[in-house]
């Protein structure tokens, strides 16, 4: 990637919009960080000095009426641009089996838990039956990974951090987004052409949560 100085917001979100997906931080493909630092870094940008850059182009594409952030490529955070969103909801939906497989109990009662009133957050957990707050922290990461939520940072009235978890029917909600209906695999397929499309670019190794169709296997 040619290396740039100064990429604004604008420009960003324009790559954003433009390819759907743009991840948080990758050592080869097109991310946050690679833009703001003009090139993709190794390890942790919080300590490079444009850390900051980093982190308030990063708040304002999570706040972003176009923008969601999931644990997509890689596992790592990635943002969604709307055109995406139909897509991201109908795989979060599907209950295929490398989501579910082998899930832990604690990880179902959880899951159930969030579904019966759509969302929940994590400091209402003090009581949560089965696990600590560290057991409980660790299966909601799962249920993010699986795409089975959608969780996002969030603060409290008492001025604290806490997780919302959400169903992705609440999140359509909440958003005021209506999803299209569509085929599981052919939403699978979308991001895989993506992904495909980039890796090949940046010679990179990005995966997606789910076993890869055979269309897009390389």
């Amino acid at each position: 990637m040619e290396k740039k100085s100064d990429v604004t917001f604008t420009e960003i979100f324009a790559e954003l919009k433009n390819t759907g997906i743009l991840m948080v931080t990758d050592k080869l493909l097109p991310s946050v960080v690679a833009m703001i630092v003009g090139e993709p870094i190794r390890g942790s940008w919080w300590g490079h000095p444009k850390s900051h850059d980093i982190f308030n182009i990063n708040v304002r594409l999570a706040e972003h009426p176009d923008v969601i952030a999931i644990k997509l490529v890689s596992g790592k955070n990635t943002f969604v641009h709307r055109k995406l969103w139909s897509a991201v909801i109908a795989i979060g939906n599907s209950n295929e089996d490398w989501q579910l497989n082998k899930l832990k109990p604690l990880a179902i009662s959880l899951l159930e838990t969030v579904k019966k009133p759509g969302q929940v957050q994590t400091d209402s957990f003090g009581q949560f039956p089965g696990g600590d707050s560290k057991a409980i922290t660790k299966v909601a990461a799962e249920l993010e990974n699986r795409l089975l939520i959608h969780a996002e940072e969030i603060h409290t009235d008492r001025g604290s951090h806490s997780r919302r978890l959400e169903t992705w029917d609440n999140l359509a909600k909440r958003l005021d987004f209506s999803p299209k209906s569509m085929p599981v695999a052919e939403a699978k397929q979308s991001f895989e052409k993506i992904l495909n499309d980039l890796n090949a670019r940046y010679n990179g190794h990005g995966e997606l949560p789910w076993p890869k169709s055979s269309e897009y296997k390389l």
